[in-house]
């Protein structure tokens, strides 16, 4: 009894270990996608529910999860005026800055600064890299 137990855990251990280096490949990538599109057909076909992807990392991570969702929620709220549809948050945006979507940030009072964690970026004139705390006047 004690060999199929023994088996049984070596068979688990040596099969995933197997689909973490099988699934980064080419032909691994191809049958996942085909695997995840039988089994949306499955679910659509016969009306199941199929656990979610991300059900695992909310699982895991529930913390963080919640933090997206409330993310989520504060970009892109329900509009009651357009009938369900999301609202445009790039004109939302406009509107609380007092402008039009259509206006361009003023590049000139920007320095341009390479983050050694982050790369080229461009930062406000007087402000600080809030990566590296790195100011204009140090290069």
């Amino acid at each position: 009894m004690y060999w199929f137990v023994l088996k049984s855990v070596m068979g688990s251990i040596i099969g995933s270990s197997f689909y973490q280096w099988w699934q980064g490949t080419t032909m691994g990538i191809w049958f996942q996608k085909h695997v995840d599109t039988f089994m949306q057909y499955l679910a659509v076909k016969f009306d199941i529910e199929i656990a979610k992807k991300d059900a695992k990392f909310r699982k895991q991570y529930p913390l963080v999860a919640q933090r997206l969702a409330n993310l989520t929620a504060l970009a892109h709220p329900w509009n009651p005026d357009a009938q369900g549809e999301i609202t445009d948050l790039k004109n939302r945006v406009a509107a609380l800055e007092g402008r039009t979507a259509t206006t361009r940030i003023d590049m000139t009072n920007m320095w341009e600064h390479t983050c050694i964690g982050q790369g080229t970026m461009s930062i406000g004139k007087g402000e600080e890299c809030n990566w590296c705390g790195a100011t204009e006047e140090d290069g």
